[in-house]
């Protein structure tokens, strides 16, 4: 089902805002020294935004959902932006790096992993 214009407008917008916010944010990441603790774009350049990584990539997907659904809304070409310029080739294997680190292998993925055990 396609949104309306208009909502899919308004949820563009916000999305767009809050993943160039840069802070406040939860990074939630272990730190093994002085060289880890980073600004959240340098971290996490493709998804730094909103309040914590998680949110940042929900937005992200959000607006190629949007994009795909509502290819005609006036947000349009500031999303292809914004997309282009969050998802480099550079910015996601930054990404990548980080959590090809021992450290960070289970990142998003160990709270996950609790939750279940707990059920």
């Amino acid at each position: 089902m396609t949104p309306p214009l208009t909502t899919a407008e308004a949820w563009s917008r916000l999305v767009l805002k809050a993943i160039d916010q840069e802070y406040p944010n939860k990074p939630a990441v272990v730190v093994t020294g002085d060289a880890d603790v980073l600004p959240p774009r340098a971290m996490f350049p493709a998804f730094h935004g909103c309040f914590d990584w998680h949110s940042s990539v929900h937005g992200h997907w959000l607006l190629v959902r949007l994009l795909r659904l509502c290819p005609e809304m006036a947000t349009a070409a500031a999303v292809r932006s914004t997309l282009d310029r969050h998802l480099s080739a550079e910015n996601l294997q930054t990404e990548a790096a980080f959590f090809s680190r021992g450290e960070h292998k289970s990142f998003e993925r160990e709270a996950q992993s609790q939750r279940r055990k707990q059920r």
